[in-house]
C-alpha cells in the first residue's frame, strides 16, 4: 500500500512540473513573439497550431536570425511532442 502512496505522490509531483514548464514555455512564446503576431495567433501556437506555417516562420525568421528560428520551432515541435507523449502516458489533461 506504501508503493501506491509513493507512486501517486511522484505522479503528482510530475504532473506539477509538466504544469510549471508549459508555463514557462508559454512565457517565453509570450514575450518572444509579442508584438509580432496578434494575440489571437499567438493564441493558436500556444494550443500547438501554425507552427509550421510558411508565413509565421517569415514573421519569426525577422524577429531572429533564421537559423535561430528554425531551430526555436524545431525544439517547439519536439517538445510538445515529448509533452504529449507524456501525459497520454500518465492520463493528464
Amino acid at each position: 500500500m506504501k508503493d501506491i502512496r509513493d507512486y501517486e505522490g511522484v505522479l503528482v509531483r510530475v504532473v506539477q512540473e509538466l504544469k510549471r514548464e508549459k508555463a514557462k514555455f508559454e512565457n517565453t512564446c509570450e514575450f518572444l513573439l509579442e508584438g509580432v503576431l496578434l494575440p489571437e495567433q499567438l493564441a493558436k501556437l500556444l494550443d500547438g497550431k501554425g507552427w509550421k506555417d510558411p508565413q509565421f516562420q517569415e514573421e519569426l525568421e525577422m524577429c531572429l536570425r533564421p537559423n535561430a528560428a528554425r531551430a526555436f520551432t524545431d525544439a517547439v515541435m519536439d517538445l510538445r511532442k515529448s509533452l504529449n507523449g507524456l501525459m497520454i502516458g500518465l492520463s493528464v489533461g
